[in-house]
C-alpha cells in the first residue's frame, strides 16, 4: 500500500528524497521521468541542472531546446549563420533554461565547439552562441549555484567574448547567487572583481589559479576581494586550489574581517613559508576544513616538516579532507601520517598517494577510521621488499577500514601480488559495505575475478563497481611465432561478466566514472 501511495505522489516528500538519491544517475534519472507526471515534474529540475558537465552527452540537443528561448532578432542573426528556425523545437513542455544551476564557462565553451562541429553548416562564432546562452539563462531569470569562470585555457574564448559577457552580468548582478572562478588571465581581472563585489550575499567563493604562471598582482588583487567589506563578509566557505602562498606577506588583514567564516580548503597550494603559516595559526577565524599537500622543491625538509606539524596542531580538529600528491616526499608523507594520527579525528575524505608502506597507513587509519567515509589509497608493491611483512600489512588493511563507506579506492602497482593473497584481502572484506569500489592492480582478471565474485558479488558488499586489471593476448610476430602480451582492460567492457554482476543489483562502470577528484568533491560538499 505505501509503495502504491509513493508511485501515485501521495508522499510527495519522501518521493522527492528518493529522486534525489539518484542525483547522480543519468540513466535511473530518465527511467524516473516515465513513471508518472508528478515523477516527471522532479526528475527534470535534476537532469537539467547541469548538462554542460556530461562527460559523453548522447546529443547537443540542449543546446537548441535553450536557444529556442532567444528573441526573433537574434534568431534572424544565427539565421544568417546557416542556423535556421527549423533547428529549434516549437514547443518543449519545460522551460529547461530554467532549472539550470551550475555553470562553468569552459565546459560550456567546449559543448559549443562540438556542436558546431557536427553540424557543419553552421557558420556563427562561439563566442556569439555562448554569449547568447548567457543571455537566455539571464533573461529567463534562473538561479545558479555555481558560475565558474575558467580561462586558464585562454585560447578558448577570446577577451572581447568575455568583457561582452561581463558586461551583460554586471548589468543583472542578481544572476549569480554564489561565486567561483579560476582565472590566469590579467585583463579581465577588473571585471571579475566588479562582477564578485556586487554580489551582496557572496557565501562560497574558489580561488584556481596556475602558480606556474600566476603574478603578484594576479594574487594581491584576489586577496583585495577578500578583504573588501561589501564583498566578504558573508563569505562560508573559500577554497584554494593551485595557488603560491609562500610570497604572500599581508593575508591576516584580510580573514579578519570574515565575520561568519565556516570553512577554508587549501589545495594543492604552495603553502610552506614560515611568513604564510604563522599568520594563519595567529587567526582564530581561520577555520581550515581541506589540506592536500602538494611537492615543493625545498632544501630544508626539516623546516617544512616543522611547518606542516604547527598546521596540524593548530587545524587538526578541524581537518575532515586530508591528502597528498604522488610526487610528495616519503620522509613528508609519513610524518604527516603521524601527525593525522596525533591530531585528526574528524577525517572522512582521505586520499593517500603513492605509499610503500602501508604501516604508515594503518597508524592514521586506526584514528580516523569511524568517521573516514572516502577513502583512496595508491600502493606501490616492489618484490625486493619483504614480501610476507607487506602482505601482512595489506591484509590488515581490510581489517582496519570501517564497517561502511562511501567510496573505496584501492590501486595496487609494481609488481603483480600473488593470487592467493587476493581471496584472503576480498574474504576480509566481508564485514564492509562500500557504496562505491575502486579496484586497480597490476594482476591478471583471472587471478581476482574469482573471489571478488565469491566475496564481493555474491554477499552484495558493494552498489557500484570498476576493476582495471590486465588480460593474455596473442600477438602475431613477424617470425609468424606468437608472443604471450599483457593488455589494460576494464570489467566495464566484458559484457559476459557484465551481466552477471548486474544479475546481482550491482552497477559495474568505467573507472573514470566512479573516480573522484579531491576539487570536485571539495567543491560540490561544501
Amino acid at each position: 500500500m505505501a509503495c502504491s501511495k509513493v508511485l501515485l505522489g501521495n508522499f510527495p516528500e519522501l518521493t522527492e528524497d528518493i529522486i534525489q538519491y539518484f542525483r547522480d544517475d543519468i540513466s535511473t534519472l530518465h527511467s524516473c521521468i516515465l513513471v508518472n507526471k508528478f515523477w516527471c515534474q522532479i526528475t527534470i529540475p535534476l537532469l537539467w541542472k547541469d548538462p554542460f558537465s556530461m562527460k559523453n552527452p548522447k546529443n547537443l540537443h540542449f543546446i537548441e531546446i535553450y536557444l529556442q528561448k532567444i528573441n526573433e532578432k537574434d534568431k534572424e542573426q544565427l539565421n544568417r549563420c546557416g542556423i535556421n528556425n527549423n533547428v529549434f523545437p516549437s514547443k518543449t513542455l519545460f522551460n529547461y533554461s530554467y532549472f539550470i544551476k551550475c555553470i562553468n564557462t569552459r565546459n560550456i565553451y567546449s559543448i559549443i565547439i562540438k556542436w558546431i562541429k557536427v553540424n557543419e553548416t553552421f557558420t556563427c562564432s562561439k563566442g556569439r552562441i555562448f554569449y547568447l546562452l548567457i543571455k537566455v539563462f539571464i533573461e529567463n531569470e534562473v538561479k545558479l549555484n555555481t558560475f565558474e569562470i575558467d580561462i586558464s585555457h585562454n585560447h578558448l574564448m577570446n577577451k572581447r567574448n568575455f568583457n561582452k559577457i561581463f558586461r551583460l552580468i554586471l548589468q543583472n548582478p542578481k544572476f549569480i547567487k554564489y561565486e567561483s572562478f579560476r582565472n590566469n588571465h590579467i585583463t579581465i581581472e577588473n571585471q571579475l572583481s566588479q562582477i564578485i563585489n556586487s554580489q551582496k550575499n557572496l557565501e562560497k567563493i574558489i580561488f584556481k589559479l596556475d602558480y606556474s604562471t600566476s603574478t603578484n598582482n594576479n594574487i594581491s588583487l584576489l586577496y583585495n576581494i577578500i578583504g573588501d567589506s561589501n564583498s566578504s563578509n558573508p563569505l562560508k566557505i573559500i577554497i584554494f586550489y593551485g595557488i603560491d602562498f609562500r610570497n604572500i606577506l599581508d593575508i591576516k588583514k584580510a580573514f579578519e574581517q570574515l565575520n561568519v567564516l565556516e570553512s577554508i580548503h587549501i589545495l594543492e597550494c604552495l603553502i610552506f613559508n614560515s611568513n604564510f603559516i604563522q599568520q594563519i595559526i595567529d587567526l582564530n577565524k581561520f577555520k581550515l576544513t581541506s589540506l592536500f599537500i602538494r611537492d615543493e622543491t625545498t632544501r630544508d625538509k626539516n623546516l617544512q616538516i616543522e611547518l606542516m606539524q604547527l598546521l596540524f596542531q593548530k587545524f587538526g580538529e578541524y581537518l575532515e579532507n586530508i591528502g597528498f600528491g604522488s610526487y610528495v616526499d616519503d620522509v613528508l608523507k609519513y610524518r604527516a601520517l603521524e601527525f593525522i594520527n596525533n591530531y585528526c579525528k574528524k577525517i572522512k575524505f582521505f586520499d593517500a598517494r603513492s605509499i610503500s608502506s602501508v604501516k604508515k597507513v594503518h597508524i592514521a587509519l586506526d584514528s580516523v577510521g569511524q568517521n573516514l567515509n572516502y577513502f583512496s589509497i595508491y600502493i606501490f608493491y616492489n618484490h625486493d621488499e619483504n614480501y610476507k611483512l607487506t602482505m601482512e600489512m595489506i591484509l590488515r588493511l581490510a581489517h582496519v577500514l570501517p564497517c561502511k563507506l562511501e567510496y573505496l579506492n584501492l590501486s595496487f602497482t609494481g609488481n603483480p601480488i600473488r593470487k592467493n593473497i587476493w581471496e584472503v584481502f576480498f574474504k576480509s572484506l566481508g564485514h564492509i559495505f562500500i557504496k562505491k569500489l575502486l579496484f586497480r592492480i597490476n594482476n591478471l582478471f583471472d587471478h581476482i575475478l574469482p573471489y571478488i565474485k565469491e566475496y564481493i558479488m555474491k554477499e552484495k558488499r558493494v552498489e557500484y563497481l570498476a576493476i582495471e586489471a590486465h588480460i593474455e593476448i596473442q600477438v602475431l610476430l613477424g617470425s609468424g611465432t606468437y608472443n604471450i602480451c599483457r593488455r589494460n582492460k576494464e570489467l566495464f567492457t566484458m559484457t559476459d561478466e557484465l551481466k552477471e554482476f548486474e544479475s546481482y543489483n550491482i552497477k559495474v562502470r568505467e573507472y573514470s566514472d566512479l573516480y573522484i577528484r579531491a576539487y570536485e568533491f571539495i567543491d560540490e560538499m561544501y
